[in-house]
């Protein structure tokens, strides 16, 4: 018997743009549905419920019957739909609304020229009225290029991944790839927050083609997406005939995300920008660095390398728009939402370097590495709205990291990994206020906390099983303190204190009790301790006289040497050791600049001090799964550098911007 092979009736077969496909595999997407893409490459149709959350109430701060639009503050009555498949009309010097077939649905008037040779915005934004302590507010940060080659844009796309929830959620936050002329800008909108119309806690996209000042504005439907998405924002040119341009603007692969236009004039101003409003707190904006990346625009079938201005108009949180990559191709362009304080690092179980900080209105985040020794993701809050004075970070003896921070009304908490490389808990109290707190591991494993309380006084917490001790005094009073690991396990306290005079406290047996303060000899602003190859542990330390001085064990768990110059001068010092186990100082100096220096050879003596390039307020640095040292810090514009070995041992990339 031979095989029949199954033949498809041909009543089954629709002729689509991309060939013969099986009804099975078309689909109707209705005017009320949307087409989502999803990251995997796999795509489904939303109906309307699904795609319109439930609308948050209007913030009381947007005037009645106006709505808060990419373009500043409207009436209602000038805010409108663009269904799917409709087309807006510019001929004859006004805006109508035509159906897929020309049919004219609405005819909105004449549009008001502006002057030429100037773009409609950010200067023709009406801003709703301030807020106080409201911040900065309208185009926040933005990088423009005019074009000015003879040929008109072709295309102009940007990629984009879509932010987490802002840790506070007060603000409205537009986030878009634009192209205008003087009287009217087209855009691909990102949106978080109610705008008036629609929004909540939540991001959505439509996109817009808006007048300035008591203009009209018109945007397609709102479809709601997810954090981490990727949007890609793409305008095209569709056709011209003479001074008649007609153009598309969408996001791929949403469907019904955007309209086209036809019969206007030439878009010449391209724009990367960070639009808000209502904003009252750095955590009211989603991240510290948006990422408007692959960007690519054409002309005619010339893809150009952009010349990309940066204009910073707010600058209150320190928010920053910085061009990285201007060729050609895969252009990139970050803007900043704010700045650092106090930060953070530690290595995750499976090796990935994770940094944790505080944004300048104390605020609690998080970033780490994708993979060991690699790239980073996009920050994230660590936790619903939790902030801190100052923060460090501990692993676990099954290597989940935890979290040990000082809050804003001074309490301890702690926010630990579920599992190791996985989520958090959420924030909890410790009991107990402070100023400071640094942990410790024990020979067994237990985390140990050592913290100066708001009186001074010295403290410290341990794991028990099923938890922690509670509060204990350790005796002593501090203005500062570190902690370090004897080559037997026996914690070993240092500390500043109150008379700025150096002491030390030590466990008299692994997992011990306390021996008492005893005094080390020498004064000191800051003191650090790390461990030599040979397990002596060693003290570095900033004078009352701002110089660098150390102090090492003469044998390992034993005495130690007495004060010794290390040369240089500092504010602030970090230690670490490289990978073949050469202890290396890393200190910002009286001038802000970074400086380090670094053992000849293993348990020996110094090199000297050395610039590395960069200046800071404050410091962290860890060592990556593969040994090579990397630094963190807080410049002295408060923006998150880094810099790292090219190889194990080896020397340093130099200031990289993160």
């Amino acid at each position: 018997m031979k095989n029949e092979q199954k033949k498809e009736n041909p009543g089954d077969i629709i002729i689509t743009p991309a060939g013969p496909m099986s009804k099975e595999h078309v689909h109707l997407v209705n005017k009320d549905e949307s087409l989502k893409q999803n990251n995997d490459g796999s795509a489904e149709i939303l109906k309307a419920s699904e795609t319109a959350p439930v609308l948050s109430s209007i913030p009381e701060w947007i005037p009645e019957d106006h709505i808060i639009t990419p373009g500043g503050l409207r009436n209602k009555s000038l805010v409108h739909l663009v269904e799917a498949q409709q087309i807006l009309d510019g001929s004859g010097g006004g805006i109508k609304k035509l159906d897929r077939n020309g049919k004219l649905m609405k005819d909105f008037g004449p549009v008001v020229r502006k002057p030429l040779h100037q773009a409609l915005m950010p200067s023709n934004i009406t801003l709703p009225e301030k807020q106080v302590p409201g911040l900065g507010t309208g185009w926040i940060v933005y990088t423009d290029w005019t074009n000015k080659t003879g040929t008109p844009v072709s295309s102009f796309e940007t990629t984009w991944v879509v932010p987490p929830a802002p840790a506070t959620n007060a603000a409205l936050i537009y986030i878009f790839n634009g192209i205008q002329n003087s009287t009217m800008i087209y855009q691909p909108v990102l949106q978080w927050g109610n705008n008036g119309e629609s929004g909540g806690h939540y991001w959505q996209v439509a996109s817009w083609y808006a007048d300035g000042k008591d203009g009209d504005a018109h945007h397609s439907s709102y479809i709601p997406v997810s954090p981490g998405d990727i949007l890609v924002g793409i305008i095209t040119l569709t056709a011209q005939n003479g001074t008649n341009f007609n153009y598309n603007c969408e996001f791929r692969g949403i469907a019904n995300s955007g309209f086209a236009i036809q019969n206007v004039e030439e878009l010449t101003w391209c724009i990367e920008t960070l639009e808000a409003y209502n904003v009252n707190q750095a955590s009211d904006y989603p991240v510290r660095k948006i990422v408007m990346s692959n960007i690519n625009l054409q002309t005619g079938n010339t893809s150009v390398a952009v010349n990309w201005h940066s204009d910073n108009a707010v600058t209150d949180t320190g928010q920053e728009a910085v061009v990285i990559n201007n060729s050609s191709l895969n252009e990139e362009v970050d803007l900043y939402c704010y700045t650092i304080q106090q930060l953070s690092v530690a290595q995750n179980a499976d090796g990935r370097l994770e940094l944790f900080y505080t944004s300048i209105n104390d605020a609690l985040y998080h970033v780490w590495q994708a993979a060991p020794n690699s790239g980073w993701v996009t920050d994230e809050p660590l936790g619903d709205n939790n902030a801190a004075k100052q923060l460090c970070v501990g692993s676990n003896s099954d290597g989940r990291l935890e979290v040990f921070y000082v809050g804003t009304n001074d309490k301890l908490y702690h926010n630990w990994q579920v599992s190791p490389n996985g989520g958090w808990s959420g924030e909890h109290t410790m009991g107990g206020t402070a100023k400071q707190v640094m942990v410790g591991k024990n020979a067994d494993g237990r985390l140990e906390i050592f913290y100066l309380g708001t009186n001074d006084h010295l403290y410290h917490n341990w794991q028990v099983p099923g938890g922690w001790s509670g509060e204990s005094e350790l005796g002593g009073m501090a203005k500062q303190i570190a902690v370090g690991n004897n080559l037997d396990g026996r914690l070993e306290l240092f500390y500043v204190g109150t008379d700025n005079k150096i002491y030390h406290n030590w466990q008299t047996a692994p997992n011990g009790n306390w021996g008492g303060e005893a005094a080390m000899g020498g004064a000191a602003k800051q003191v650090i301790v790390d461990k030599n190859a040979d397990g002596r542990l060693e003290l570095f330390y900033v004078g009352t006289n701002d110089a660098i001085y150390h102090n090492w064990q003469a044998v390992p768990n034993g005495g130690w040497s007495g004060e010794a110059s290390m040369g240089g001068l500092a504010k602030q010092l970090h230690i670490g050791k490289n990978a073949d186990g050469r202890l290396e100082l890393f200190y910002i100096g009286t001038d802000d600049n970074l400086y380090h220096n670094w053992q000849t050879a293993v348990n020996n003596g110094w090199n000297g001090e050395a610039a590395i390039g960069g200046a800071a307020k404050q410091i962290a640095l860890a060592a990556n799964a593969d040994g090579r040292l990397e630094i963190f810090y807080a410049g002295t514009n408060n923006v998150l550098y880094h810099n790292w070995q090219t190889g194990p041992n080896e020397g340093w990339i130099g200031e990289q911007r993160m």
